[in-house]
């Protein structure tokens, strides 16, 4: 793999620097902390973590920030001796793992719209008489510096660069991605390896199903809009009769939040209407994520 020796080159000259800066700080010190920052990080799952493509640096702060919001929320309680404080904290971490479901649906997203140009590429570059794995590397160059497929082609060649075998570094393309073909590629690519096949062909038809799936995708999105919009107007529907009821009669309103059941009734309904929208959001996501 003579074209890589400029990235190993590359990649040898970036530890000799982090090597420089790192004689401030004891290893052993620094590997501590970051195994207990990543510990409280693994409350969100490994699973997501890797699918929300999250660097080493990033988990770090993610774990801190989990524990920050563990000692606020007990300082909080004990302060003002309210139990519901604590609430908080299953809060937070509903909301930081939300934001990395979020994120890892981003990435996915962006790994999808060049995915099929990434196969037509390698299957032109096969045609050629190029070799499939030095053609996936070089795949690299074709994309934007930040783009997800680019940087899952970079982590494929450094993989390649610091010995893994060839089988080993095609199952890791993609493996920080939710990507529903992925694993076709997979299996194409190294039974063609293995048998000796045509690549080239077997590409050009996962490009073609990708694009199916794609179009079949965005009519899903369009029909799924269609349901959120449903249930956000039964919310709203309910949300106007109850003040249409509360201007034509206050009096009502009030001597039914005043009595002991009808103010636990209205809570029951409110919770109701709530978890019907909340369902429904995430059936209708989760409905996208199958195709």
């Amino acid at each position: 793999m003579m074209f890589l020796h400029a990235s190993s080159e590359l990649k040898r000259t970036r530890v000799l620097l982090a090597k420089s800066e790192e004689r401030q700080t004891p290893k052993a010190l620094r590997t501590r902390a970051s195994a207990r920052n990543r510990s409280w990080a693994s409350l969100f799952g490994e699973e997501k973590l890797n699918f929300a493509g999250l660097s080493q640096e990033e988990g770090d702060g993610l774990g801190r920030h989990v524990l920050v919001a563990l000692l606020i929320t007990f300082g909080l309680s004990a302060v003002s001796q309210q139990v519901v404080f604590l609430l908080l904290f299953p809060v937070f971490l509903l909301w930081k793992s939300a934001a990395l479901g979020i994120r890892a649906r981003k990435r996915t997203e962006a790994f999808d719209k060049d995915y099929a140009a990434l196969l037509l590429s390698l299957s032109s570059g096969v045609k050629t008489g190029l070799d499939p794995l030095v053609a996936l590397v070089r795949s690299s160059e074709l994309f934007q510096s930040d783009s997800v497929m680019r940087k899952e082609l970079e982590q494929l060649g450094e993989a390649i660069n610091e010995g893994a075998s060839e089988e080993e570094a095609i199952t890791r393309f993609g493996k920080t991605v939710r990507h529903p073909d992925l694993r076709l590629f997979h299996l194409a690519f190294l039974l063609a390896r293995r048998e000796g096949s045509s690549l080239s062909e077997c590409l050009r038809r996962l490009a073609r199903v990708t694009r199916q799936r794609q179009s079949f995708r965005r009519k899903i999105r369009s029909a799924v809009a269609m349901q959120k919009l449903s249930a956000f107007g039964i919310g709203g529907c309910a949300g106007v009769i109850g003040c249409i009821q509360f201007l034509g009669n206050p009096q009502a309103i009030k001597v039914a939040v005043g009595h002991p059941l009808g103010i636990k009734l209205l809570i029951f309904g409110l919770i109701l209407i709530l978890s019907g929208i909340v369902w429904m959001m995430r059936m209708s996501s989760s409905s996208i994520e199958e195709r």
